[in-house]
């Protein structure tokens, strides 16, 4: 079996999964770490010898599809957010001032992210104590 692009999270629930449904994830999300693999509907049904797409699609209405698809399109979109970096990145290095400026927004706005982050954590871990 192919494996998926990223490891972590999606990894972990991917194991959980009958071989069927880890292809299923794989096939829809277009996650095979193999760019050369980009199954059609009909190859995916072909190499899983189903009938119809009407297990899977039921499967997509149970919590754990819907917390897999998250985490799969959070993790495609912090692919994207890093290609637009490496992208403004470039430009602003060739003086683009459009690129600058939103390279220096997009800094700013993750740093906060970042920073906003770390406050919520230290939050939910004060134990109370004083010093």
């Amino acid at each position: 079996m192919a494996k998926p692009k990223n490891s972590g999270m999606l990894a972990e629930k991917l194991r959980n999964l009958t071989e069927r449904r880890k292809l299923y994830v794989l096939h829809k999300f277009k996650l095979f770490s193999d760019d050369r693999i980009n199954w059609t509907d009909e190859d995916f049904l072909e190499h899983t010898r189903l009938q119809s797409f009407k297990s899977m699609k039921e499967w997509e209405t149970t919590d754990d599809f819907q917390e897999i698809a998250k985490i799969a399109i959070a993790s495609k979109s912090a692919n994207d957010l890093w290609h637009v970096y490496e992208s403004l990145r470039e430009k602003s290095m060739n003086g683009d001032t459009k690129s600058i400026d939103m390279l220096l927004k997009l800094h700013k706005e993750l740093n906060r992210e970042l920073n906003g982050n770390k406050s919520a954590k230290q939050e939910t871990y004060d134990d109370g104590l004083q010093l």
